[in-house]
């Protein structure tokens, strides 16, 4: 009897611990994914506090802020019950930059964690954001610093916000880009609100991670224009699962469009060169077809006129500011140009745009051009007259029409990215070309020092274009920059 009382007890028991487990792993499995803002630096404290119950009552419970930050804020949160993460000023750091102000890094560190210890509501401190942390020598400089900003015993831990999954701190705040695969731990959903947006929302928080950040931008504005999106945030602060009608899908606005507007004028300017110039299409055949003609005719000065290669030239420096346009667009990200303007600040003539990056890629080209030119010119004792080397110089750069409207064409059709890098590179080296191409084609005239020409032109020019590369790798700090432009 005793044995089965026993038994029954037993079973009982197991019975119950059963039932207990059940209800925890589904709750485990159905915790919802905790939810903050992003603020960054603001402007208006008093109206951002007025919203803070709202936020509350929307989910909201760890804002991420930028020093410095008001007490009365800091404060509102603590009463809110919500958890406060702070960010230093300090951004888009490279190892070499890092290295250059280790001194000052590591004092506004300390004075921040010493600044904010005293606030409970702050939990965390970001040493830095949209820095090099992909980077080997960047983390190596780091790891260098963080044992002594660790020296104390402050209960404040340590981020870092950043574009990639692999880096030195924890806990991560990781920036969500449309159209990428976030690792799903702490992720910062930030970009300009576009109603398309929704969807990839949906799609992180069925990843369930761990803590989603709004950009306070974008949050403020979706909650404006999509009034199914805040009942959807408050049904899932009740543990309901996220469930959000997407709006009616607008076609995307085309952001592209002076690209193409700057592509057809420069194809209207060769219609127009082509219409009012009757020898230059049969020029464009010649050379191509019967190079050794044309060259003797320009060498023997039957073609006198410079206003073709003229035109030529100008062509090809819109062109290849478009290039690089193009490519920053395909390649560098909104945060990733503001990284590279604000390293380089005398750059952004036209503000942190891809405009300025065009216009000063227009202004660079047209430089190199005219340094090509004199390159070319001032040594030859065949050429008399400077539409000579204009006309032996320009003519190749036909080629870079047929190259920018294929790069064009795929990236406004979203296509393969490794073509796009292979046409721009055979467009730098058709460049190369046309210099190469002159020098050897006025060297064929000289009557004595043709070695010393061909030395002094394409010898040395070959000779500078490897010292450029050399210096990259011994000098890399331009390198880095242009390097956290794009991955990040």
């Amino acid at each position: 009897m005793n044995n089965k009382r026993t038994y029954f007890t037993l079973l009982l028991l197991f019975y119950a611990s059963f039932l207990c487990i059940l209800p925890q792993k589904s709750r485990a499995q159905n915790t919802p994914t905790q939810l903050g803002i992003s603020a960054g630096e603001l402007t208006d404290v008093s109206s951002f506090i007025a919203q803070l119950p709202e936020l509350s009552r929307l989910g909201i419970t760890v804002l991420e802020l930028t020093h410095p930050v008001d007490e009365r804020l800091l404060e509102a949160a603590e009463q809110a019950g919500m958890q406060v993460l702070v960010r230093s000023s300090w951004q888009f750091l490279t190892a070499h930059s890092l290295n250059a102000n280790r001194q000052e890094f590591l004092e506004t560190s300390r004075n921040l964690k010493a600044k904010y210890e005293r606030f409970p509501a702050v939990s965390a401190i970001g040493l830095y954001s949209y820095s090099a942390s992909f980077e080997e020598d960047f983390v190596n400089e780091l790891n260098q610093l963080l044992p002594l900003l660790r020296q104390d015993s402050s209960r404040l831990t340590l981020y870092e916000l950043s574009t990639q999954p692999e880096v030195a701190l924890r806990p991560l705040i990781e920036v969500s880009e449309i159209n990428s695969e976030p690792n799903y731990g702490n992720v910062l959903f930030s970009k300009v609100f576009a109603p398309t947006d929704f969807e990839s929302l949906t799609s992180i928080l069925t990843q369930s991670p761990q803590l989603l950040f709004f950009d306070y931008s974008w949050f403020s504005d979706a909650t404006q224009s999509y009034p199914p999106f805040v009942t959807s945030l408050r049904d899932y602060q009740l543990g309901e699962p996220f469930l959000l009608p997407l709006p009616t899908a607008q076609p995307p606005l085309f952001s592209n469009q002076w690209l193409i507007l700057f592509f057809v004028l420069v194809l209207l300017s060769l219609g127009i060169h082509i219409y009012f110039s009757p020898s230059y299409k049969s020029l464009i055949f010649r050379y191509f077809t019967f190079h050794r003609f044309f060259v003797d005719d320009v060498m023997r000065y039957r073609e006198r006129s410079p206003a073709s290669g003229i035109v030529i030239l100008v062509q090809h420096a819109l062109l290849f500011g478009l290039m690089i346009a193009i490519l920053a667009q395909q390649f560098i990200s909104p945060v990733g140009l503001a990284s590279f303007f604000d390293s380089l600040p005398a750059l952004s003539i036209f503000g942190q745009s891809y405009f300025s990056l065009f216009f000063l890629s227009v202004m660079v080209a047209l430089g190199i051009e005219i340094v090509g030119l004199l390159w070319l010119f001032i040594p030859s004792s065949s050429m008399k007259h400077f539409s000579q080397v204009i006309n032996l110089y320009a003519w190749v750069f036909h080629l870079d029409f047929l190259l920018l409207a294929s790069i064009l064409v795929l990236f406004l059709t979203q296509s393969s990215y490794l073509l796009i890098i292979i046409l721009s590179i055979a467009f730098l080296l058709n460049w190369q070309l046309g210099f190469y191409l002159a020098s050897t084609d006025s060297a064929g005239y000289l009557f004595k020092g043709k070695v010393r020409y061909i030395i002094y032109t394409f010898g040395l020019h070959t000779l500078i274009n490897i010292a450029l590369i050399i210096l990259l790798f011994i000098f890399p700090a331009f390198f880095e920059i242009i390097q956290l432009a794009v991955i990040i």
